[in-house]
């Protein structure tokens, strides 16, 4: 750790602490919520409502008609919340922010403190806020179904609040030496920008596709496992976007996965050159004053 009495003082050092904290505390919010409400039927866009995913049936049938319930999957349902891109780059972004609160003099020097990890992490956060808001958001308010305010708050803080924070952050605050050459960002920050996503779809692909074969091959049971994340992955679902559009080109999840990929291709590129050059202006903006007040006070 190095963390000094002239650290406390610093408000760089509390801003790290409370976005690192607030992200970890909804994040376990989120997952202690749905553990507890595992239970619970689940309201269709029909109005009628069906059994919770996560219900274990046993063999037998009671008095009431209805198949005997052993207990609830928590292991799969647990399994699946950490299975989402969303939480795993909110994860990411809390333990930066946390290194970076411990190392608070050491922004840079570090490996996770340095420009190939933080520029990840602000990249795919980024992505997280923007496929959700441009994407999946949109879907979810076509359904007409509606959410309670603290849905609303928990959505914010992991699709906007925490992903702008950190991105300002690291852009304007973070104290590091960075320098812009696109080629170079191609041939080297790209390929390590690539790696965690591609390593995401391939994982994805392959649960989903377990799961879909679990589920002898019928991409409607699939989805209503959980088989994929997103509805951009679901390449055996012929309508993953609506199954009122019927079977067209447009709703089909192996489309969508072709262009969620060139999507999310272009706006790592884009967005991680774009946040390198930013941080690479900012960062001599602010070693020009730091060294114009060294002069000043060496002048005095």
């Amino acid at each position: 750790m190095f963390i000094t009495k002239q650290n406390l003082k610093d408000w760089r050092l509390w801003y790290k602490l409370t976005l690192s904290l607030l992200i970890t505390i909804f994040l376990l919010e989120m997952l202690i919520k749905g553990m507890v409400n595992i239970s619970e039927d689940i309201k269709n866009s029909d109005g009628t409502t069906s059994p919770s995913i996560w219900t274990i049936y046993g063999n037998t049938i009671g008095e009431d008609g209805k198949v005997e319930i052993l207990g609830y999957d928590y292991f799969g349902y647990v399994i699946n919340f950490f299975s989402f891109f969303t939480i795993q780059s909110n994860i990411l972004i809390a333990v930066w922010m946390f290194v970076g609160f411990l190392n608070h003099n050491k922004e840079g020097q570090i490996k996770l403190l340095q420009k190939a990890f933080s520029l990840s992490v602000v990249t795919y956060i980024t992505v997280t806020a923007l496929i959700f808001n441009g994407m999946l958001l949109p879907q979810v308010l076509a359904t007409g179904k509606e959410f309670g305010a603290l849905w609303w708050v928990e959505q914010m803080v992991v699709h906007t609040f925490g992903p702008i924070a950190a991105v300002v952050y690291f852009l304007l605050f973070m104290k590091q030496e960075l320098e812009f050459n696109f080629k170079k960002f191609i041939s080297r920050d790209f390929l390590f920008l690539a790696i965690y996503p591609v390593i995401y779809l391939i994982g994805s692909l392959l649960k989903g596709e377990m799961i879909y074969r679990a589920y002898g091959g019928d991409s409607v049971l699939a989805r209503k496992h959980q088989a994929y994340p997103y509805f951009f992955l679901e390449i055996h679902n012929k309508q993953a976007l609506s199954d009122k559009m019927g079977e067209t080109l447009l709703n089909n999840g192996l489309f969508w996965m072709f262009m969620a990929i060139i999507i999310i291709v272009g706006i790592i590129i884009g967005l991680g050159s774009l946040y390198l050059y930013i941080g690479s202006k900012t960062s001599n903006i602010r070693n020009n004053w730091a060294n114009n007040e060294q002069t000043k006070t060496k002048a005095k």
